[in-house]
């Protein structure tokens, strides 16, 4: 299992990651394997990725070797600009290997020869020196995280982390956005509520980085995710002084 997840936030983006890869042989899990899932490309880019190991490798040599031109400066001046231009880079990639799946299927069956080549990637890059936050599917389509959407999440534990990030949006975030350092702690704390509560294939160590508007990629220090895991043990404990008052007050009168 994986977890990446991502949040647009009001001056930057933030991404976080599980650490834990299951290597396996055709369909039977062999091993789990620390490993981290978010690379900072040239300081100005961050990737994350769910599903074959080997496809996003080839998609973080393209991010690499490009020229800065293709996805920075005049070239890409909008969000939409820089989708399009991920999702040409992506599909370089992606499309040969689903030609050879394609060869493959009468003999692997559909599922082992399209899962060695189905990945999933959250970018994050600046545009005219602004944070966005873009995800990209298996079939090369590209998403843009927005005020109305600001949240993102891949790999197999999806399910759990949209509902969490859902609940902190409503609980916690008045505006349409939130700032970087509500965005940071909602990040760890979804990771943490998921390992913490997944039947397995999600673990530690947790991974954070942010890309603020106009500034380098930074990776959060085991120092500062300590100081993540303390408030999330805060908000927790405070959860759970209200749960006691609702044991000792009496209920409210029915209107």
């Amino acid at each position: 299992m994986t977890l990446v997840v991502g949040i647009l936030c009001k001056g930057g983006v933030v991404l976080g990651a599980d650490g834990a890869a299951t290597l396996q042989h055709l369909d039977t899990p062999t091993v789990r394997q620390p490993v981290r899932k978010l690379v900072s490309i040239r300081d100005k880019m961050i990737l994350g990725g769910s599903g074959p190991v080997g496809v996003l490798q080839l998609f973080e040599d393209s991010l690499r070797s490009s020229p800065k031109s293709t996805l920075s400066g005049t070239n890409v001046k909008t969000p939409a600009d820089a989708m399009r231009a991920l999702s040409q880079m992506f599909s370089r990639d992606v499309t040969p290997g689903f030609e050879r799946a394609a060869v493959a299927r009468p003999v692997v069956g559909h599922m082992q020869a399209h899962g060695s080549v189905a990945a999933y990637s959250l970018v994050s890059l600046l545009v005219n020196r602004v944070a966005v936050l873009i995800q990209l599917d298996p079939q090369c389509s590209a998403e843009t995280a927005t005020e109305n959407l600001p949240f993102m999440a891949i790999g197999s534990a999806q399910q759990a982390a949209d509902s969490f990030l859902a609940m902190i949006r409503r609980v916690f975030w008045k505006n349409p956005l939130p700032n970087v350092a509500e965005g940071t702690f909602a990040t760890y704390w979804t990771l943490h509520h998921v390992i913490e509560t997944s039947p397995g294939g999600v673990s530690d160590p947790i991974q954070v980085m942010t890309l603020e508007d106009n500034r380098d990629a930074h990776e959060l220090t085991d120092e500062e995710l300590g100081v993540q895991r303390q408030m999330v043990d805060e908000a927790e404990a405070s959860l759970r002084e209200y749960g006691r008052s609702l044991s000792t007050s009496p209920p409210p009168s029915p209107p």
